[in-house]
């Protein structure tokens, strides 16, 4: 599959998952008083299993072996997101005076093209058969 559609793809299952992490981030953290990184890292793994599943099958169509060696590349390149993610929270809320809520919109941006990077080239990677092979 073209990389423009499984971006496409991507974009839309990320902006699921955005929702659910944002929803879950605003929930604990306003509304039950969690600390602010508390809150946006429960949020951001319950949106990282839906990507998982939902990625695998329907953006990279994958199914069958590799389930187990594909999560743990996708752990690893969605803590490194998360960190992107923390730090810019943290910075923008810190330095800049932006309110959290705003803050978290424009963190989860910057670590976006860093997930789907890692995701593409690494975690879901197609090795294509040689001719050969088919």
């Amino acid at each position: 599959m073209k990389t423009s559609f499984q971006l496409v793809r991507f974009a839309f299952i990320g902006a699921l998952n955005t929702l659910i992490h944002y929803l879950i981030f605003i929930l604990l953290f306003r509304a039950l008083g969690f600390a602010m990184i508390t809150a946006s890292v429960i949020g951001y793994f319950s949106g990282m299993i839906n990507s998982f599943i939902l990625n695998r099958r329907w953006t990279f169509q994958l199914s069958g072996p590799g389930f187990g060696s594909e999560f743990i590349k996708f752990a690893a390149v969605n803590i490194v997101s998360l960190g992107i993610n923390i730090l810019f929270l943290q910075m923008l809320v810190s330095f800049f005076d932006i309110l959290p809520e705003i803050s978290q919109v424009m963190a989860i941006i910057v670590a976006l093209s860093v997930n789907f990077s890692g995701n593409k080239y690494w975690t879901f990677q197609h090795k294509s058969p040689r001719r050969g092979d088919l």
